[in-house]
């Protein structure tokens, strides 16, 4: 029987490729190309969105491997890409080889992929942004590998079928709780953010709201939250002149946090003063004891609410994805914070003084 066109094709690539390293079970090995003598990756793949890496090959990018040819073979799709040279981000972080401004670049250069990613037509979704599937060059160049479980978005899909992704950085969405879209990723990079600036309270802030549980309340695109890493803080629309970093709800100069904010601070301040009074017989340093201890709770539950200080980050149980265990773990902050202040200063310090 005369062989179709398209087998002839293949068996052409399959004799261009000569392999020189199998990884093992995982499909992928080492090729060398028999014109260029170039060194490459082959991969074949079960489970495969055909568009996706058609995509790639026909529109090359500086931070996305750049795939040479593909074609199908008993059922797999079989891609050869450029190897990428360098260090993965996951070995540079176990081993504390990137500074922070190092660590603030790849993230850009990240915002940068994505933004490329997502402005295909379709968009095409990665769907698993994690610190082994980022490479960076010695040149320090970022590359985003991986593309196995990338998807072009579909409108018409309202929810993911299959969960693919890796557990603990995948979207809410992508366990079939909504539409995955370009908003998947920027929740995949804000969880890399967080390992990649624990303790730093300005980014951290902009890692949390990447990785909101509901993708209305994240940035809408990653070129926003690429905005957002580079000014180290949320840019509104409109910013009034008055502005205190330091101070929760004046530190973005948006009005709509700014005022109710304003709010907040002016009834603590007047519920401190108004509680109680001094009464007949009644200690004035007692008075403001009560004051102060009334105060700090309001600063400390303020704190943990908002993250101003970064102290409670260092919680576990208040980054678990179950929204019902996140209320009651906040609630149980809550509740210690006010027993601590109390205990402590109108409990054991008074000792000390009396």
């Amino acid at each position: 029987m005369e062989k179709s066109r398209a087998e002839i094709l293949s068996a052409c690539e399959r004799d261009l490729y000569e392999e020189v390293y199998h990884f093992g079970d995982g499909g992928q090995s080492l090729v060398r190309d028999r014109v260029s003598g170039r060194v490459l990756l082959k991969k074949s793949l079960s489970l495969y969105n055909e568009d996706v890496y058609r995509y790639l090959m026909e529109h090359p990018n500086p931070h996305v491997p750049r795939v040479m040819t593909l074609w199908k073979e008993d059922g797999r799709l079989q891609v050869v890409e450029e190897l990428v040279s360098g260090y993965t981000l996951e070995y540079l972080l176990a081993n504390d080889l990137l500074t922070r401004e190092e660590k603030k670049d790849v993230v850009l250069q990240l915002c940068d992929t994505l933004t490329f990613l997502h402005r295909a037509e379709p968009a095409i979704i990665h769907r698993d942004i994690k610190a082994s599937n980022v490479m960076r060059t010695d040149d320090g160049v970022v590359r985003l590998i991986d593309y196995d479980a990338a998807k072009t978005f579909d409108e018409r899909q309202t929810r993911d079928t299959v969960l693919i992704g890796t557990r603990g950085s995948a979207a809410p969405e992508q366990y079939g709780f909504g539409k995955v879209d370009a908003r998947t990723d920027v929740y995949g990079l804000g969880i890399l953010m967080r390992e990649l600036f624990p303790g730093d309270s300005r980014l951290g802030q902009v890692a949390d709201r990447a990785a909101e549980l509901s993708p209305r309340d994240r940035y809408q695109s990653a070129a926003e939250l690429g905005r957002a890493v580079e000014c180290e803080g949320d840019v509104p629309a409109k910013q009034w002149r008055f502005r205190v970093p330091w101070l929760p709800g004046f530190r973005s100069g948006n009005p709509k946090k700014m005022v109710p904010a304003a709010l907040w601070y002016g009834a603590a301040l007047a519920l401190s003063f108004s509680a109680g009074g001094i009464e007949q017989g009644e200690k004035i340093a007692f008075v403001w004891r009560d004051r102060l201890t009334f105060l700090l709770i309001f600063f400390s539950i303020t704190d943990l609410y908002t993250d101003w200080t970064g102290f409670f980050r260092a919680f576990p149980i208040l980054r678990v994805r179950n929204r019902a265990l996140r209320v009651l773990a906040y609630a149980a902050c809550s509740a210690g914070a006010v027993l601590f202040w109390v205990v402590l200063l109108v409990g054991i310090l008074p000792q000390f003084f009396s």
